[in-house]
């Protein structure tokens, strides 16, 4: 509980109070951060939000804001719809003549629009089950004890939104 913003406060009461008094202003501290973190992700969850609409050249234009976790899922999803996409055309490329070999590669803005058309498509072509299990994922949380031993739990994981965790970290 202790930042630079409260230590001297702590201080002051931890040496005008008792342990128990400390302990409840702690109590007391920790629930107003949990409830000020309940309304903010409230009011993320509020927040989000997907606009499309078509340009005025005929163009469909996508802006969004995500859930950290939808975000998430959706940055894997475009990866590997980019990675299909890629491995499409190699072995188009393999099979085709050095003369018919598309010479421009495909900026990666540009790269993420046919990922997200391919992804589109497949949704539309195999439907949307909520129900349905999609790829499972695996956590492994590693707990360093006092006296340097080591444990690990594995908790399986349905969904990424489960956990806020994203590629870079924690």
């Amino acid at each position: 509980m202790a930042t630079p913003e409260t230590e001297e406060r702590l201080l002051a009461i931890g040496r005008a109070g008792t342990a128990a008094h400390v302990e409840r202003i702690v109590r007391g501290w920790r629930r107003v951060d949990r409830l000020a973190e309940a309304r903010e992700t409230a009011r993320r969850h509020a927040s989000r939000a997907l606009h499309v609409y078509h340009d005025e050249d005929g163009m469909v234009v996508v802006r969004g804001r995500l859930a950290p976790e939808t975000g998430a899922l959706l940055v894997q999803a475009l990866a590997a719809a980019r990675e299909a996409l890629y491995q499409q055309a190699r072995a188009t490329e393999t099979s085709a003549g050095p003369a018919d070999v598309h010479e421009e590669t495909p900026t990666l803005t540009q790269q993420q629009a046919d990922a997200l058309g391919l992804l589109a498509e497949t949704a539309l072509h195999h439907g949307i089950d909520p129900g349905a299990p999609g790829e499972r994922y695996q956590v492994v949380v590693h707990v360093l004890g006092s006296r340097s031993s080591r444990t690990a739990r594995t908790f399986p994981r349905k969904r990424l939104g489960a956990w806020r965790a994203t590629r870079a970290g924690w």
